[in-house]
């Protein structure tokens, strides 16, 4: 779990450092995918304990 969330983090903060706008697009939607796939699993994890 520290090893995905770091990545997360190392990408966020390399995102401005793309030149091309396609690249920071595709890197933005993997990461808001990311995250919503996190928050869902957290949830399902508390619904199920």
């Amino acid at each position: 779990m520290k090893e995905r969330f770091s990545s997360f983090l190392f990408n966020l903060v390399g995102l401005p450092t793309y030149p091309p706008l396609f690249d920071k697009f595709l890197l933005a939607v993997s990461l808001v995918f990311n995250a919503v796939t996190v928050c869902y699993a957290w949830k399902w994890r508390k619904d199920e304990a």
